[in-house]
């Protein structure tokens, strides 16, 4: 779902979360990179180490999209699976965070990469708190994409602008809109990225503030950044995603909490250390799912993001007050109560990095 802001008497139109192109990407060395890394690794979901038996499941959320990168590659190179110690791993792939969340809320999910208010809106909306924020995941990305001929902020006011209902993009820009005197994002309905696009190529909104590859799609579209997100944060940095497990799940397995995390710091290195290789693997992952994208849009997204596991604290609560004052959230003092980083920390330690800190 997205939310946009219309005219009076303008139809909503409509949009969904998924970015996705029509065009698959084509084959690239980054493709066979890729291949060659992922014979190394067995991909899919395999049963902890060798020899030992199934004790339980690890169902873990996430999006086929590039701001969920280090879930995809977690699970196309089989990291997360190496590392599930006697859990198995079932990825389940969603079209937003906010099915995600609603997955969470069913008992259908233990595990999640969620956009970040999202899940303070899940931690909010659940008796005791559902879920526990156990890391981060990616950090940045995110920009305000308009018609060419858009320059200032005024010229946007009664003109139609998209962004993700409910998440951090929302919230980012009703906080941004409100400083300069015009109206929250109002109207909700639906639609493929695709038709977003289409929408944006005809004039029927006049831009989108999204992450990548949505705002990397618009630019290619023809659209001029107007705002980038990491200009309006100390050092550029902001949550994107992060990490969540049920507190149920944590604390009755939380050996297989570390093996994700594991797992998580292999893809992170993945995309630090060989992001072509990434970009490849990333690709394979999307066009398997049926959602494929130019390798060019991939590499243009990842550059744009940064692989963090810090729940960037800071930033998240100011984020969190935005989406308060913007009535996303209920009011708040601290978000002291969502995180558990003790085992993130103890994997961080093993690998001889810092603690990520609340």
């Amino acid at each position: 779902m997205r939310r946009i802001i219309a005219a009076a008497g303008l139809a909503a139109a409509g949009l969904l979360l998924t970015a996705c192109s029509s065009s698959p990407p084509g084959a690239s060395s980054a493709a066979a990179s890729a291949a060659a890394l992922r014979a190394q690794h067995k991909a899919g979901s395999p049963v902890g180490p060798p020899g030992a038996a199934a004790s339980g499941v690890l169902r873990l959320g996430l999006t086929e999209d590039v701001a969920d990168a280090p879930a995809l590659l977690g699970w196309q190179m089989g990291y997360f699976g190496e590392n599930a110690r006697q859990v198995t791993l079932e990825p389940e792939p969603y079209t937003s965070s906010a099915a995600e969340a609603a997955a969470l809320e069913d008992g259908q999910l233990d595990a999640a990469y969620l956009d970040p208010m999202t899940a303070l809106q899940v931690w909010q909306s659940t008796p005791g708190g559902l879920i526990k924020i156990v890391a981060g995941a990616v950090s940045g990305g995110a920009e305000l994409v308009v018609s060419p001929g858009i320059t200032t902020a005024a010229q946007l006011k009664g003109r139609p602008l998209a962004a993700p209902t409910g998440g951090a993009q929302q919230a980012a820009a009703d906080y941004w809109l409100r400083q300069r005197g015009l109206p929250n994002l109002t109207e909700t309905s639906a639609s493929t990225g695709a038709g977003l696009l289409q929408q944006f190529r005809t004039g029927q909104i006049a831009g989108a503030w999204e992450p990548p590859p949505l705002d990397v799609q618009l630019t290619d579209a023809g659209g001029r950044v107007l705002v980038n997100e990491a200009s309006l944060w100390p050092g550029g940095q902001f949550p994107t995603t992060v990490l969540v497990v049920t507190r149920k799940f944590l604390a009755a397995n939380p050996q297989a909490v570390t093996g994700l995390l594991k797992g998580q710091l292999q893809a992170d290195k993945l995309l630090t250390d060989h992001q072509v290789s990434a970009a490849g693997a990333i690709g394979q992952r999307l066009t398997a799912a049926g959602n494929p994208l130019p390798a060019a849009v991939i590499a243009k997204s990842l550059a744009q993001l940064t692989f963090t596991d810090s729940p960037l604290s800071g930033p998240l609560l100011a984020e969190a007050k935005h989406a308060v004052a913007t009535g996303l959230l209920k009011p708040l003092k601290n978000l002291a109560g969502i995180y558990d980083l003790g085992p993130l920390n103890q994997v961080l330690k093993a690998a001889g990095q810092q603690p990520a800190g609340p």
